[in-house]
């Protein structure tokens, strides 16, 4: 009679008849199983309210657990001390409350991975190891969570060492806002922040990329939200992952492109870059280089060699060796008429304000009006302005200029970078000098300098040195040095202690 009565109460199994069912049957044998059924379709919904309605009317449920995590899960993302002290303060009876109190205090421990003798561990901020150098491979700790390597296994560690789901994968990648992908036995999943599989299993699957993953299925790729709803069904040969809200796919071994809303244009090019900020993508069609717009048409015709994206939506277009310039609006700032290098990066013809000119071996500077600001026959080289200060080469030596091109610093090193913090790298005869704007000498070596972000590397026979931005030494007699994931510079010193700088 227990089970008729389920059966016709709940006969189309919706959300709202299993509720009903539960709540006017007490005592029926089936109010377990309900119980258990509304929760997979909680569970398939991703919904906060109706989960937070699971955990409070259902507390003696089979899935009442797997409820809490599931919730637990969706209403935290970034695991930051606030989101979680948030979420016990609002579920107080949470069964899993100590491990969020756990998890709050060790927000508060900064551990920092570094190699050591081919191992890798973590060490806080004095440079002591705090989880020692064992594991083959490890990631920063995102979200409270670090995924470490060791015999071919990934795991997720927290910051006590602790594999927290007592798992191991053939791939992991580090959470994100909550979810993680996994490989299982050559299968992808996606998991949440208490281990539980929320979706898969795929053939293959991206780290997420603008809240988005690429995701193999059925031998085609397509693309999934981070509640496992299809962005992109299934039905290309190759995706890319999502830039600017665009992604390239491949089909029959043609290029098109997707949006986030499913939009797709026809494949027919021989390749796509990835969109820029500005929606603008370059294409090769018919063995010529174009740039398109995110509905597909044209901004510059593919009649062209070669097309590189320079800063400040600046295009260098590139036809017979020869290069000209182009903004992302289609207007040309120059004729294609100076001798293009292949060897120089986009940042060498232009930083996105004004426009290096090669002719002949020689060089000139043009504004974005077409008016040279440095005609050839001044320099043998000319570079952009930093610092105020122009680097030029004149009689095979280096100096610097102001913007009026009046000499600051005379011809004279056989070598100089431009100007970054107010200091340049000069080569002088046998020695390597760090000079300052006015051409002041600010440090000497018959060493190496090398810029590291915003410190200076010395090396010397008599032992390394660390400059800051001033060029002043702050440390000396060092070993090694490593830049860590966590975005700090790791010293280590000829007497075995380390040194942690936070780089800027």
């Amino acid at each position: 009679l227990d089970k008729q009565s389920f059966e016709e109460q709940t006969k189309s199994k919706t959300r709202e008849q299993l509720i009903t069912f539960i709540n006017t049957n007490p005592n029926n044998k089936f109010v377990l199983q309900a119980q258990d059924e509304l929760f997979e379709i909680d569970k398939k919904n991703n919904s906060i309210a109706d989960l937070d309605f699971y955990v409070k009317n259902f507390k003696n449920s089979h899935s009442v657990n797997e409820a809490w995590k599931l919730l637990y899960s969706l209403s935290v993302k970034s695991y930051n001390t606030s989101e979680l002290q948030t979420f016990v303060n609002r579920y107080p009876d949470f069964p899993f409350k100590a491990s969020i109190n756990r998890e709050i205090e060790l927000n508060g421990k900064l551990l920092i991975p570094i190699n050591d003798s081919d191992f890798t561990g973590f060490i806080d901020t004095i440079g002591k190891f705090i989880i020692p150098p064992v594991y083959d491979a490890a990631t920063a700790f995102r979200e409270g969570l670090a995924v470490v390597v060791k015999n071919d296994s990934a795991f997720f560690i927290n910051k006590e060492n602790t594999n927290v789901f007592s798992a191991f994968y053939n791939e992991a990648y580090p959470f994100v806002n909550g979810i993680a992908p996994v490989n299982i036995k050559d299968q992808w999943f996606l998991i949440n922040r208490q281990g539980q599989k929320i979706n898969g299993p795929f053939e293959d699957l991206s780290e997420q990329s603008e809240g988005i993953y690429i995701i193999k299925q059925n031998n085609k790729y397509g693309a999934i939200d981070v509640y496992g709803n299809f962005v992109v069904q299934a039905q290309f040969d190759k995706m890319g992952d999502f830039k600017n809200g665009m992604a390239y796919f491949i089909t029959n071994g043609l290029y098109g492109f997707v949006n986030k809303i499913g939009g797709f244009s026809k494949a027919r090019y021989q390749w796509i870059s990835d969109f820029d900020e500005n929606k603008l993508a370059i294409v090769k069609l018919n063995g010529g280089y174009g740039i398109i717009n995110a509905e597909d048409n044209f901004i510059l015709k593919p009649a062209y060699d070669l097309i590189v994206k320079a800063e400040n939506n600046i295009y260098i277009i590139v036809k017979n060796n020869k290069y000209g310039f182009l903004s992302g609006k289609g207007c040309f700032y120059s004729e294609i008429e100076f001798d293009f290098k292949k060897e120089f990066g986009s940042d060498f013809y232009s930083n996105g304000k004004l426009f290096k000119l090669l002719k002949n071996k020689k060089q000139a500077l043009m504004d974005q009006n077409g008016k040279i600001t440095i005609d050839y026959e001044q320099y043998e080289e000319v570079n952009f302005a930093q610092c105020n200060l122009i680097r030029i080469k004149r009689k095979n030596k280096y100096g610097f200029a102001d913007r009026k091109l009046n000499i600051v610093v005379p011809c004279k090193y056989n070598f100089a970078t431009d100007f970054t913090d107010s200091l340049s790298i000069c080569n002088l005869k046998q020695e390597v000098i760090l000079i300052n704007t006015k051409g002041e000498t600010v440090f000497t070596t018959k060493g190496t300098i090398d810029r590291i972000i915003s410190y200076y590397w010395v090396k010397e026979e008599g032992g390394n040195k660390l400059l800051n931005k001033s060029g002043k030494v702050i440390f000396s007699a060092i070993n090694t040095y490593q830049i860590s994931l966590e975005n700090y510079f790791v010293l280590e010193f000829e007497n075995k202690t380390r040194k942690i700088l936070k780089i800027k």
